[in-house]
């Protein structure tokens, strides 16, 4: 695990140091953050850790990739094996969804009034505007759930 935290770390730095300003590229870092952060705050930061409250918004944005067609089965069920091989998010957050729905309306990662989604591809992420109101639905709904075993495809 402490091999994978470093892996992780430097992969960040190299992201973070080619885009200081945050222009463009550091986008990709925030893939489970906007229903993350949405998790977060609803529950009162604090009474979620952010790592956690960041879990529960990438099975959120498993979901949002399912529905608008960008993420694969395939991808999807491999990254929910890693969160529960890993432990994280696998008891509902106990937030409401209208809560969370607010908080969404005020994400910092909106441009030109469509929130951008960063969602998994096979090859990594990939950001999105132009994402359903049932997408973002299906994943509030995925990232407040519990995890089933039936659904580790």
């Amino acid at each position: 695990m402490a091999e994978l935290v470093e892996r992780c770390a430097w992969a960040k730095i190299e992201v973070v140091t080619a885009d200081e300003r945050d222009l463009a590229g550091r986008m990709v870092l925030n893939l489970g953050h906007s229903i993350g952060h949405a998790v977060e705050a609803a529950a009162g930061y604090g009474r979620i850790l952010h790592g956690e409250a960041v879990a529960h918004g990438l099975r959120g944005a498993l979901a949002v990739g399912l529905a608008v067609g960008l993420t694969s089965p395939h991808r999807a069920g491999r990254i929910e094996r890693l969160l529960a091989t890993a432990g994280l998010a696998q008891r509902p957050p106990g937030v409401a969804e209208g809560a969370v729905r607010d908080l969404l309306k005020r994400d910092k990662k909106h441009a030109g009034g469509k929130l951008r989604w960063v969602l998994p591809v096979e090859s990594g992420v990939e950001v999105r505007s132009d994402v359903s109101d049932g997408a973002v639905e299906a994943g509030i709904a995925a990232a407040l759930g519990a995890i089933r075993q039936g659904d580790l495809a």
